[in-house]
C-alpha cells in the first residue's frame, strides 16, 4: 500500500512548534476554552436528549471492544491472520472518496471483518 505524503511539509511543523512556543500562554488558553465549551455544550446536549444518550450507550455496551479483537488475532495462526487481513482488503466496499481520503482500516478490525464476511 502507498504511503500518502505527509499533511504537513518540515517547514511547516517546525512553524506551528516555533509559534506554539513564542505564544504558549495564548495558546493553551485557547484550548482550554475550547474543551470548556465543548463540555457545556455536551452537558447541555445530554439535558435535551436524555433518551438519544441512553439509546447510544445501550449501542456501545453492546459492541465487543477493540481489545477482544487483538485477543482474537493474537489467538490465530500468523498464516491465517494474513490470509484474513488480504481477503478484507480485497473485498473491500470503500468508497473511491474515502480511499481517495487514505482511509485506512487497523489489522484487527479487518480481519473481524473479513471473520465476518464483510469490510468496511
Amino acid at each position: 500500500m502507498p504511503v500518502p505524503p505527509p499533511a504537513l511539509s518540515l517547514e511547516q511543523a517546525y512553524g506551528a512548534i516555533a509559534f506554539y512556543l513564542a505564544h504558549q500562554q495564548m495558546v493553551d488558553a485557547y484550548l482550554q476554552k475550547g474543551r470548556e465549551d465543548f463540555e457545556r455544550m455536551r452537558e447541555e446536549s445530554r439535558r435535551k436528549h436524555p433518551t438519544l444518550y441512553v439509546k447510544l450507550e445501550a449501542a456501545r455496551r453492546s459492541m465487543p471492544s477493540s481489545r477482544q479483537f487483538d485477543v482474537v488475532a493474537a489467538s490465530l495462526p500468523r498464516q491465517m491472520v494474513r490470509r484474513l487481513t488480504d481477503k478484507a482488503a480485497a473485498t473491500s466496499n470503500c468508497t473511491t472518496t474515502e480511499k481517495a481520503a487514505g482511509l485506512q482500516v487497523r489489522p484487527h478490525t479487518s480481519i473481524l471483518q473479513a471473520l465476518r464476511g464483510h469490510c468496511m
